[in-house]
Order: C-alpha cells, then structure tokens, then sequence
C-alpha cells in the first residue's frame, strides 16, 4: 500500500561541523536523519562530516545505542559523507570510518550542495 504524498520530495544535506563531547552526538544526528528519511515524504538525507565533526564518523563512535538508529538511517537509504580535506588535516584515512561514509572531495562539495534543496548545518 502506497500513501500519497502531501509534500514533494526534497533532497536534504546535513552538515555536521563540530562534536558534542558531552553527549552521544552520532545518535542525535542519526535520530534527525531517520525522522527526515521516513514518514509520508521520505525525503533524501545526505549527511556530510566536516570540520572537527570528522571524528563523528569514526568506527568508534558507533555505539551500542546508535546502532538501531544507523540500521534505521541505512533502511532510509541515508548516505554518509566525509570531507577530504578535513581528514587529512587530522591525520585521519578512511579505515577508520564507519563502513558507510564515503569520501568527498573539495572540488566535488560545491556540486554536491547546488543538488540539494536544504542545507542544515550543525
């Protein structure tokens, strides 16, 4: 069974800039990404790690509690991005993030932004 849907479609870039140290952080943006990806719109959430936020893509920052909310994100077809130039000023290589995150280029971000229709930035 298929619902109408009431509002179009819309392709939705969530920047994560910085770390929350005090709470788990990767779960309240998965939280965000999943309640964005379903419901009547279904709407396509792209997630891009940048900055300091970097270290929120990390294997390590999957815990126990953000597990079921990844599942859910991955199951809404959510895709994970990482800024290059941002994990080669932290040392950082893709080994050490999440098996979903993808590496995105300097060059291809600006591309990667005028196909979205909302940038969220947090």
């Amino acid at each position: 069974m298929s619902y109408p849907r009431p509002y179009p479609r819309k392709r939705i870039l969530i920047f994560i800039n910085r770390v929350n140290f005090g709470s788990d952080s990767l779960v309240e943006v998965l939280r965000m990404a999943v309640g964005l990806s379903g419901g009547l719109a279904q709407h396509q959430v792209a997630i891009v790690f940048m900055g300091d936020g970097v270290t929120e893509c990390l294997r390590s920052r999957l815990t126990e509690a953000a597990q079921p909310y990844m599942l859910a994100a991955l199951s809404g077809q959510v895709t994970f991005w990482a800024d290059k130039y941002s994990l080669d000023l932290r040392g950082m290589n893709p080994e050490m993030l999440l098996p979903q995150c993808q590496i995105l280029a300097p060059e291809e971000l600006s591309q990667f932004m005028g196909r979205a229709d909302i940038h969220v930035r947090l």
